[in-house]
């Protein structure tokens, strides 16, 4: 029978207090007991749990790399970005412990190489030297290459356009072609690299900026192309990297009138930037950096990261990009994602332009 036990106390002792019998003082003392156990394993649930020694000592650190690593380059040998790259390997190298291979992947705009980069295993042992198209590619070409897949590591290095004309060019400042450029619309035209280069997209943002209509004539070979028709007069301007320009410039064949970026490059001290004239141009640049598949572990870039940094800041490295007019910038992973973030966004809107 379910219910309450009861227990009848009948016997009282002479000063009138309670005498149990001593069968029944003890089943109450064995219940008392019993309550105390559940009471105290109620307790015990609700307290919260203590955390796994796992979670509340200090992380392990990352075993890493303990085998050699391959550095793929999306160009062939002996361009700028293969040789910032394997300059930059070198000096890693020293940081890490093990070697770097430089593995040239070049074809479809740099492209190849990036989509081997994309299906590499994600553990840091696959690393790519990435430049410019990485932000253009799929805007330009459709193809599914862009920064949302990669993981970043780092950003070394960042090379402003400069606008140039033969030196027999009628005009010797930017401010006489921008007002032919406004003047005869359609009929101003410019060099550029091929359609998602880095000086296609500079030749974009110049009209955009100056409000003009002009005629962009891409070369599928870059700039290497380019030059030979601006050296004879075949197109009456130029977009290239600032470091494309120094050689000519300096055998007098070829006039820079104004450079991208913030500042003045002290190789060319008298050329004033875009904005110094008033003309508020996006930044297009040739960039590169180094990029890891998608899932890499941040730990893992974050040792990749720092062993760049130090690499970028041996004297050999800097010594190399200085007397190739090369300019040096770092970004950290964060950094570097929001950059290429905004160039890839940019781009997009700079494209529309052309619709």
């Amino acid at each position: 029978m379910h219910g309450t036990l009861q227990v009848k106390i009948t016997t009282k002792n002479k000063g009138g207090f309670i005498v149990m019998k001593r069968s029944v003082y003890l089943l109450i003392i064995l219940l008392l007991s019993v309550g105390l156990v559940i009471v105290g394993c109620g307790q015990q649930e609700s307290q919260p749990k203590s955390q796994p020694e796992s979670q509340t000592s200090e992380p392990k650190k990352v075993d890493f790399p303990k085998k050699e690593i391959t550095l793929i380059i999306p160009y062939n040998a002996g361009g700028g970005t293969d040789l910032v790259a394997r300059m930059l390997a070198e000096g890693m190298e020293d940081e890490l412990g093990v070697s770097i291979v430089p593995v040239n992947k070049g074809g479809a705009g740099s492209a190849t190489g990036l989509q081997d980069t994309i299906t590499a295993k994600p553990d840091g042992y696959t690393i790519v030297m990435a430049a410019t198209p990485l932000v253009t590619l799929r805007t330009a070409t459709g193809v599914d290459i862009g920064p949302d897949k990669f993981e970043s590591i780092i950003g070394v290095n960042i090379n402003d356009f400069a606008l140039a004309v033969n030196s027999n060019s009628k005009w010797k400042t930017i401010e006489e072609l921008v007002e032919y450029a406004k003047a005869n619309p359609g009929k101003l035209k410019v060099g550029v690299t091929a359609p998602g280069g880095a000086w296609h997209t500079a030749g974009i943002a110049f009209g955009k900026a100056i409000g003009a209509e002009i005629e962009l004539v891409p070369f599928g070979g870059g700039t290497a192309d380019m030059m030979p028709a601006l050296l004879g007069d075949h197109v009456p301007v130029g977009m290239m990297d600032v470091a494309e320009a120094v050689p000519h410039v300096k055998s007098g064949k070829i006039q820079v009138l104004a450079i991208g970026g913030e500042n003045r490059y002290d190789i060319f001290p008298d050329v004033p930037t875009f904005s110094e004239k008033g003309i508020e141009i996006f930044r297009a640049c040739a960039m590169r950096g180094l990029m890891a598949p998608k899932g890499t572990p941040q730990e893992v870039v974050n040792i990749l990261y720092e062993a760049a940094k130090k690499a970028a800041a041996k004297q050999k490295f800097v010594e190399y990009m200085d007397s190739n007019a090369c300019n040096i910038e770092i970004y950290n992973p964060s950094e570097w994602a929001k950059f290429l973030d905004e160039q890839y966004n940019e781009f997009i809107e700079l494209s529309k332009s052309l619709k």
